[in-house]
């Protein structure tokens, strides 16, 4: 009797031994799947990386000088000569200047031989007309001898330190006509110009003149950059 319940016993403890293994091996199992999985998750996932983003500086580009041409006539095709060659005949141009003048040109006849001469006077305005040409010059160019018809041109860049003439108002003066064969120099003219802030003024032999031809003279002006 003590035998069997012994055996029973046994029997019993192998049982439960048996269960405890089978439950061991199942808990070992999962968790091997368990980490393989994670593994497996970790291996295949895809790194982003953001870059940083970089601003660049903005350089806004440089200031350019503003070119500006003023004229004393309007083109229109019905262009006549004046004659200079008479003492003290002249024409002349009261021109109000925003920027640096740096230069005056004329359009000369000479009356087919290439010879005689042509001076261009500046001077700072003064009130009115007689006023000014009682003053100094500022500065005078002498043509001689120029081709007929010619672009006669005065260049005031290097008379200047501010590279011509400043800002401000001037009398520009064509004047001193010399020809030895006396056949004659001048200015060729056109119509008056129109709607030219920039000139205050036309003048012939000191009187001033509101109709009928203008000289063709041209100015430029360099109005510097803010």
């Amino acid at each position: 009797m003590k035998k069997n319940l012994f055996a029973a016993a046994g029997a019993v403890l192998l049982l439960a031994a048996w269960s405890l293994t089978a439950c061991g091996d199942d808990t070992g199992a999962d968790s091997s799947a368990t980490g393989t999985a994670a593994d497996t998750a970790a291996d295949t996932a895809v790194i982003t990386e953001t870059e940083p983003v970089t601003t660049e500086a903005v350089t806004e580009a440089p200031k350019r000088d503003k070119i500006v041409y003023v004229s004393t006539f309007t083109e229109d095709g019905n262009r006549t000569p004046i004659s200079l060659l008479a003492k003290d005949s002249s024409v002349a141009a009261h021109i109000a200047s925003e920027g640096i003048l740096e230069s005056v040109s004329a359009n000369c006849p000479s009356w087919s031989d290439d010879v005689g001469s042509l001076t261009m006077k500046f001077y700072a305005w003064n009130t009115d007309y007689a006023t000014t040409i009682a003053g100094e010059c500022l500065v005078a160019e002498t043509f001689i001898d120029y081709a007929d018809n010619a672009t006669l041109e005065m260049d005031l860049t290097d008379d200047f330190a501010e590279g011509g003439l400043p800002a401000g108002e001037y009398l520009w003066v064509l004047c001193d006509g010399v020809d030895e064969g006396n056949s004659g120099v001048g200015i060729w003219a056109q119509a008056m110009p129109e709607d030219e802030p920039a000139i205050k003024g036309l003048y012939r032999n000191g009187e001033e003149i509101t109709s009928g031809a203008a000289f063709e003279a041209d100015f430029v002006i360099r109005v510097p950059a803010e």
